[in-house]
């Protein structure tokens, strides 16, 4: 609720005006999309290569995935391969190495290989 809502104090209390995705955006199109995930642009041939293999890994699981589960457990699947293919497309299109998403994994993966 407050996250889709602009929130006022007043003497009675909260208060809430309802605005939608309009709190969010400044990160998702204005002048902090870059701290948010990182700013798209174009596609190299690495992030193409890349961004292919992600997506074929991601339908071959789906496609050994329809005969052995329910239907809700392939719901499922299909959600987080939608996650995936999502994660792998902003990891592919925002390889500028000032991203915060590319900031984040280099020091998580520096954390693992240096303790």
């Amino acid at each position: 609720m407050f996250a889709l809502s602009r929130v006022r104090f007043t003497a009675e209390g909260l208060k809430f005006r309802f605005v939608g995705f309009q709190n969010f955006a400044k990160q998702f199109v204005g002048t902090d999309q870059v701290h948010f995930l990182g700013k798209a642009g174009p596609l190299g041939l690495v992030s193409i290569v890349f961004l292919a293999l992600t997506i074929g890994f991601i339908l071959w699981w789906l496609y050994r995935s329809v005969s052995r589960t329910t239907w809700v457990g392939l719901l499922g699947r299909v959600i987080s391969a939608a996650m995936g293919i999502f994660l792998a497309w902003v990891m592919a299109t925002t390889t500028d190495c000032r991203s915060a998403f590319w900031d984040a994994a280099l020091a998580c993966w520096h954390r693992m290989r240096h303790g």
